[in-house]
């Protein structure tokens, strides 16, 4: 077998995203990327490279060593203010937002402080066409502004008190011109409450500049429904239950940091011009003697890699701060250092260990997982702490209070110890991005996510041109099938001798929340996660998966049915 990066889908990938003017292939891209880092973690990062054991987030690919050539972001994830109640602040951020797009990042941003539709306004148009009306004003620009052949990508938010909150349900229902832009609602604990009641819940918003108070109640039930009909014909909008998001990370001790909403995917929660270099390592490569009853994944080799991707990230940082689209972004990138380091391979990891996706014995293995990788990114942070400093506005004393990290006091009391005493070096550490251009690019599943499909139809630019499609087999059961001499078998043949592989449509849509929860409670930031409900799927069965992420902890969820009106993300053969 060759290189990773020689397989022609891999290679189309790498040269429509990643390649520079005089690069041939992954390999040279490799050499720019890795003489970034200093001494011995230049040939350790072209290693990895190499290997698709770690890769930066797919900014630093395409920015590292390009300094003074063009100008791009090193981090995929922005999160704006929101815009205050005025013309002037709602288009000076619709301005920054331009900006981070033309540079490469995603942006999202929460609309909740402008006024409902119907407040009075004092110039001529006398009302206010509302928060929601202003989606489409930011879809646009996210539409305008093309990046490198695609369009900027967007979320925005509104909070479930807003009075808006009907209307921005309905928005993209309303208007099928907003292509650009994903919408989310801010669910609080109060709403949710709620709806499991059948109580009422209370919208208000006050007007400053008018004085004028708006209030009304809403049945919290009947919304909660209409919002699952909505997933089941259009496949938005998405949840963010921002009570968890904002009790269950690093930070929530400190009263001088609030996160306004999430960037485009879901994975990075953020203050105000928040930015976050994302990485994923490969947990696929970790496994040891693959499908086989002796097969286990390599705890040691698990900490060093997580070790050293938090040093690479913590000095993409260095680097990129400079790079950063906005002098805000500069500022927020220097006082927190925000790193988002994820996974992919997981479901490929699963089947190498025998394990079927969702069931209790692989939620078991992602919570060992996860609190490991979580337990050495926070010894790595609070190593750097010690040997380059603090990120600057750390505070230990409110580090420690935060609950994610009293929840670890038993598992490392010593650890908890070392962060009182020294800090840490960045803000956030954790972050699962869905990783979906890096994980099919060298063939693995991405970020926590199930397969999709046992076999794809892929094409690249030039088959393209003559119409054909070829099949590609997924990594873990592509190397399956070569180990047992099955080149040739039938996927469905597949499923039936090996049971444990399954596809997102298989899997309980209960059992993946539940899954997604176990992971959530150890990582810091978000989780990128889209639940697969087939054609057909009842509003019941949404809502039931909205629910249970609220019950279990998840801090945000989406749902995509089958068939919805909004088009599929992948295509999927049996």
């Amino acid at each position: 077998m060759g290189a990773w990066y020689e397989d022609p889908v891999g290679a189309e990938i790498v040269r429509r995203k990643y390649l520079h003017e005089g690069e041939r292939d992954f390999a040279d891209a490799v050499e720019r990327i890795s003489a970034c880092f200093d001494g011995g973690m230049r040939e350790k990062i072209r290693g990895a490279l190499l290997n698709a054991d770690f890769f930066p987030g797919g900014r630093s690919l395409f920015a590292l060593g390009c300094k003074g050539k063009f100008k791009a972001t090193t981090s995929n994830c922005y999160v704006l203010p929101s815009p205050a109640d005025s013309l002037d602040s709602i288009f000076e951020v619709g301005k920054q937002m331009a900006v981070i797009f033309s540079q490469g990042g995603g942006c999202g941003v929460n609309v909740s402080r402008l006024r409902p539709q119907g407040a009075r306004v004092r110039n001529a148009s006398r009302t206010s066409t509302g928060a929601a009306s202003f989606v489409s004003f930011y879809d646009k620009i996210a539409s305008l502004i093309n990046q490198n052949g695609r369009r900027g990508a967007l979320l925005v938010g509104l909070a479930c008190d807003h009075p808006d909150l009907e209307e921005f349900l309905k928005v993209k229902q309303n208007d099928d011109r907003i292509q650009s832009a994903n919408i989310s609602i801010l669910f609080d604990d109060t709403f949710m409450k709620a709806v499991a009641l059948g109580a009422t819940y209370r919208l208000r918003f006050n007007v400053d500049s008018t004085g004028e108070r708006i209030a009304r109640e809403l049945d919290a039930a009947d919304f909660f429904r209409r919002f699952g009909e909505s997933n089941r014909d259009y496949a938005e909008p998405g949840a963010i239950f921002i009570d968890r998001v904002r009790s269950w990370n690093l930070l929530s001790a400190d009263p001088e940091y609030r996160i306004e909403v999430a960037n485009p995917c879901g994975e990075f929660f953020g203050n105000a011009y928040s930015a976050c270099n994302l990485g994923s390592l490969n947990i696929y490569s970790l496994i040891r003697r693959p499908f086989t009853e002796q097969a286990e994944l390599d705890a040691d080799l698990l900490r060093e890699r997580v070790a050293l991707a938090v040093e690479a990230l913590d000095a993409i940082i260095d680097y990129g701060c400079e790079l950063q689209p906005l002098a805000e972004n500069r500022r927020n990138v220097h006082d927190y250092r925000q790193i988002g380091l994820g996974v992919f391979g997981l479901a490929d990891a699963l089947i190498a260990l025998g394990i079927r996706y969702g069931g209790p014995t692989a939620i078991s293995f992602c919570g060992r997982v996860f609190l490991e990788i979580f337990l050495q990114a926070l010894r790595t942070s609070n190593r750097l702490a010690r040997e380059k400093g603090t990120f600057p506005r750390c505070r230990p004393d409110l580090l420690v209070r935060a609950p994610i990290l009293q929840f670890l006091q038993s598992a490392e009391p010593n650890l908890l110890a070392d962060i009182r005493r020294f800090g840490l070096r960045n803000a956030s550490l954790l972050s699962v991005a869905p990783t979906g251009s890096i994980s099919t690019m060298c063939g693995f599943s991405g970020g926590a996510e199930p397969l999709y499909g046992i076999v794809y139809q892929r094409t690249t630019h030039s088959l393209a041109r003559q119409g054909k499609l070829f099949p590609v087999f997924a990594r873990s059961v592509r190397d399956l099938m070569r180990k047992r001499g099955m080149e040739k078998a039938a996927a469905e043949s597949l499923r039936q001798e090996f049971p444990y592989i399954v596809t997102a449509h298989d899997i309980d849509p209960i059992d993946r929340v539940r899954m997604q929860a176990t992971i959530q409670t150890y990582v810091d930031n978000g989780i990128s996660s889209t639940v697969n409900l087939p054609a057909g799927a009842t509003t019941e069965a949404i809502m039931a998966v909205y629910r249970t992420a609220w019950q279990t902890g998840c801090k945000g969820i989406t749902v995509f049915v089958a068939g919805s009106r909004r088009t599929a993300i992948l295509g999927r053969s049996s």
